[in-house]
């Protein structure tokens, strides 16, 4: 039980810009040691200092397809867009929309009420630390598929 109290951190946080994370490259991100992957963090710093949130889900689907997990996403979202990854076990979701703090701990909290959809620990873990985070890149052992888009609304 004491294991899932627990809260790894990341090695090595690095910041960039929007422009410079838009045209970013994955050679540049650098040699990854054995067990290490690159992860996307919700919380983005605006410039007029404010921060917001990128959306973001890790679905846990056990018996559960991708027409819940888009019936949620709607029910949530309303009509902004955002995309779904197949990250090889589970799936991912990105909006193309930013929520401030609140709102950003509202969104979180409606995916535990179907019980069905996420992790409740990945959630709680997500709430522990003030954001969320996605990987971008594979894990030989442990995550040996790259997550890829599958769908765009």
């Amino acid at each position: 039980m004491k294991e899932g109290f627990e809260h790894e951190k990341p090695e090595q946080e690095i910041s960039y810009t929007r422009s410079q994370f838009l045209n970013l490259r994955l050679e540049e991100l650098g040699e990854l040691r054995h067990e290490e992957v690159w992860s996307l963090v919700s919380k983005v710093q605006c410039d007029d200092g404010t921060s917001m949130h990128i959306p973001m889900m890790n679905f846990h689907l056990e018996g559960v397809g991708l027409e819940a997990i888009k019936e949620a996403l709607k029910h949530i979202c309303g009509s902004d867009r955002g995309c779904i990854l197949n990250s090889g076990r589970f799936f991912h979701y990105y909006g193309d929309f930013l929520l401030d703090e609140g709102a950003w701990i509202k969104f979180m909290a409606e995916f535990l009420m179907p019980c069905i959809l996420v992790s409740p620990r990945y959630i709680g873990h997500r709430l522990y630390e003030g954001y969320c985070t996605l990987r971008l890149t594979t894990q030989k052992s442990f995550k040996p598929k790259l997550p890829k888009v599958i769908e765009i609304f």
